[in-house]
């Protein structure tokens, strides 16, 4: 499990170069009381409901790279319940493998991952971020 620590890692110059932003996102963990309800997390965004989210491993304390869309498992939910949802387990353990992703497009990047990809219906985040 995710805790909010999880997104507490620096932005570094070559991910800034890359187009990664340091930036506030809703906390996709504040089911206990001592969670801030926003935390900063380091993002690159491909569109307005996709990104990729840098974590941190408690664990390991490496950082790998998440592809992220906002919207619902579910496509009978309706967009009132929408959330960043991992489209899957496997994140990307280097930013240079990351950074190919970037570069060959959302196009490539669903491809690559069709097969262990969860299907996430796409939803506007509007100031959901």
């Amino acid at each position: 499990m995710l805790d909010w620590k999880s997104y507490s890692d620096p932005l570094t110059p070559e991910e800034e170069r890359l187009g990664f932003r340091l930036r506030e996102i809703v906390n996709p963990n504040t089911r206990f009381a001592d969670h801030p309800k926003k935390v900063q997390a380091v993002v690159y965004d491909i569109n307005t409901h996709d990104r990729i989210i840098k974590l941190k491993n408690r664990n390991t304390k490496t950082s790998t790279y998440h592809f992220q869309r906002f919207g619902v498992f579910d496509q009978s939910q309706s967009c009132e319940d929408a959330a960043w949802l991992p489209l899957s387990d496997v994140g990307y353990p280097t930013l240079a493998m990351a950074a190919r992703v970037i570069e060959s497009g959302i196009d490539a990047l669903m491809a690559r991952q069709a097969g262990i990809q969860r299907t996430v219906h796409p939803c506007e985040p509007g100031d959901r971020y």
